[in-house]
């Protein structure tokens, strides 16, 4: 008993072993409007348990094709190849290209491997199946008929009895399981292809006596010719206009003693039939032996597996992450324009005079009596004549330096943001009642990777704003401003080992209004609480890649956004001789109301249209700033700050920003 264990669990070992497989994932999906390479499913299609194979792969709908052919033969009726190019042992380049739904092609097993990894598919949904046939001297396959045949030369005809002995060696032979039989012929197609193989056999009868190929028809007891084995065995062979195919030489059949079927070999007869006898020995010195596909093949010489693919035109991780990129960046370009001014306003608003001494580059009051009249000249024309607007006039600058890095979140993937700068000049007067007017314009330029070298996106934008300050009472201030920008973005899409590009424009409104108030004790500390409400509206043009495959085209994109927050500003006044030093930390919290925005794209190749929705609202944010501000001796005045800003969203967001300003005062 446990002798016979030990053999059982040899035999499955070894009969595992030595079996034939083709792997290939079960089901694959993908976005196939463009080439796609099925190893990218993470399994890569292989065959084992193979000396030398034939392989047929076939697709039920799109195209498919192979990119690598060194080391494989070509196979008759397979990439547009003949059979004069299979003798010949043709490298298959042509199963490289664009319009195949089938590709037939032999090798090593190492060199079909090599093939299958760079299988690639496009098109609609559907199956991917792949045939594999350990291959046999002189056994030739032919797409018409999915049978295999060999053409079996004998010179020693007299020996196996005629006919009768070539078919009992038919019958006695096999290929990967199927049982042979004599050849036999059921379309003008299946004729040639044999025609072909008796005519250029290694041992073609041209320099032998006999010159005929033995069939597989007989007519028994001088009835009708029919076939007599393999599946069409009992089909009647007919002399003309039958629905049977048959392809008599003129005049045959002619003889009811002739009941053996022979295809001739002599020009002028070559492919025809003749019937003759059994008794006839030179009547043939071949055989021709068809060997059915239907039968069942053996596992250790043939496999087959399928993939089932399913198509989609939606998005991929870093296509998403572009449009999220674009959305995130059109929303920050608004809030950093909307955060240098309010900067502003908050700097100003208890100052007797407008002075800049948060600014990177210019400070100017104008105390000039002959310019200041020319200015209040022009205000008395277009604005209220008993009003001088610009007694108190300033031109002012703050420069931001910062980074960022979005986080990887379901399929999208991770963005890193390498270079955020902004640059706002500003123009605003002091008014009565320490009100303030102002009107200033924003450059900002932004630069980001896309998870590992998938893509890259810079944004540029300017834009102008008006803004106004005024207070209600000692302790009490609304600020507010509106403006209109334009935004560019350059982007770049890796597609393989190259990338595609866009230029994209957009249009920007937005409009801020905040409320602060003081506490009415006066102490030692400057605190102010405030609350703000931020309004945005962002138009992405459409636009269309370019590049060499896979191009996507992109309709435009609507981003819509609401902020609303509360914070707190606490400083302290440090006077000292010829100036003063002012710490401060201001902290924001808040969360989006409304940030909404609908991306509709397509590949150029598909009419099916994907969108991504990226839908923010009822999310917090919060925003951290804190640094100092000096005003030290000879007018030269400097500000540091650091930001820090979080949107809590499953892509957390995060961005840092430092702020540095020198700044001297040109005049007094």
């Amino acid at each position: 008993m446990l002798r016979f264990i030990y053999f059982l669990l040899f035999f499955l070992y070894f009969s595992k072993t030595f079996s034939a497989n083709v792997t290939l994932p079960s089901t694959f999906t993908t976005n196939a409007s463009d080439w796609v390479q099925v190893s990218n499913s993470g399994t890569t299609p292989s065959i084992s348990g193979f000396t030398n194979a034939f392989v047929i792969i076939e697709a039920s709908v799109g195209n498919i094709k192979i990119t690598t052919t060194s080391g494989l033969k070509a196979i008759s009726s397979y990439c547009g190849y003949t059979a004069s190019d299979e003798r010949s042992e043709s490298e298959p380049t042509n199963c490289n290209g664009g319009s195949l739904t089938e590709l037939g092609f032999s090798g090593t097993q190492s060199n079909i491997n090599s093939a299958l990894e760079s299988l690639r598919f496009k098109g609609n949904s559907g199956t991917i199946t792949i045939k594999t046939y350990e291959t046999a001297s002189g056994v030739k396959y032919s797409k018409s008929t999915e049978h295999f045949y060999n053409v079996v030369s004998d010179a020693t005809n007299d020996n196996y009895e005629g006919a009768n002995g070539a078919r009992a060696k038919a019958l006695a032979s096999s290929y990967n399981g199927l049982d042979g039989y004599l050849c036999n012929i059921n379309s003008q197609a299946e004729n040639d292809f044999l025609e072909d193989l008796f005519v250029n056999h290694d041992t073609a009868p041209g320099d032998h006596t006999h010159q005929s190929m033995w069939l597989g028809g007989y007519a028994a007891s001088k009835e009708i010719n029919t076939w007599r084995d393999g599946p069409d065995a009992g089909t009647s062979i007919p002399t003309s206009g039958s629905e049977y195919f048959n392809n008599w030489n003129s005049g045959e059949p002619n003889n009811t003693a002739e009941d053996y079927v022979i295809m001739y070999y002599r020009v002028g007869k070559r492919g025809k039939w003749n019937d003759t006898t059994n008794t006839a020995l030179d009547a043939a010195d071949h055989y021709c032996i068809e060997y059915d596909h239907t039968d069942t093949l053996s596992t250790s010489s043939y496999a087959t597996a399928s993939i089932t693919l399913t198509s989609t035109t939606s998005l991929d991780s870093s296509t998403k992450a572009i449009i999220r990129s674009q959305t995130i960046t059109s929303s920050y370009l608004i809030r950093q324009s909307i955060s240098n001014i309010q900067d502003r306003m908050q700097f100003t608003r208890n100052l007797d005079k407008n002075i800049s001494n948060q600014n990177i580059k210019l400070a100017l009051n104008i105390e000039s009596e002959k310019k200041k009249q020319i200015l209040n000249n022009l205000n008395s024309y277009f604005f209220n004549k008993d009003k001088n607007l610009f007694d108190n006039f300033a031109i002012w600058t703050k420069g931001t330096l910062g980074n960022g890095k979005i986080k990887l979140s379901n399929d999208i993937l991770n963005e890193d943001i390498y270079n955020s700068n902004s640059l706002t000049i500003g123009v605003d007067s002091k008014l009565e009642k320490n009100n303030s007017l102002g009107l200033a314009l924003t450059l900002i330029s932004r630069d980001s990777e896309i998870g590992s070298d998938q893509a890259y996106i810079d944004a540029n934008s300017f834009n102008i704003a008006s803004y106004a300050s005024m207070m209600l009472d000692e302790k009490e201030w609304i600020d507010f401003l509106i403006g209109l920008g334009k935004i560019e973005f350059d982007i770049d899409r890796k597609v393989s080992s190259s990338f595609n590009n866009g230029s994209r424009d957009g249009k920007q409104i937005f409009s801020s209004f905040k409320y602060t108030k003081k506490p009415k004790k006066n102490l030692k500390k400057n605190i102010s609480i405030y609350s703000k409400f931020d309004l945005g509206f962002t138009q992405l043009d459409s636009y269309t890649e370019t590049g060499s495959s896979e191009l996507i085209h992109y309709n435009k994109q609507y981003i819509k956004q609401a902020t609303l927050g509360i914070g707190s500003n606490v400083s302290k006044v440090i006077d000292f001789k010829d100036g003063f030093f002012i710490p401060f930390v201001n902290f924001e919290a808040g969360g989006n109301i409304a940030n909404i925005s609908d991306a509709e794209s397509s590949y150029t190749t598909s009419s099916s249209v994907s969108s991504y929705k990226i839908k923010n609202d009822n999310t917090s944010f919060c925003k951290l700033n804190i640094g100092f501000e000096a005003d030290l001796y000879d007018n030269w005045e400097i500000k540091f700050s650091y930001d820090y800003y979080e949107e809590m969203t499953s892509e957390n967001n995060r961005e840092n920003q430092i702020q540095f300003t020198v700044a001297k005062k040109l005049m007094n």
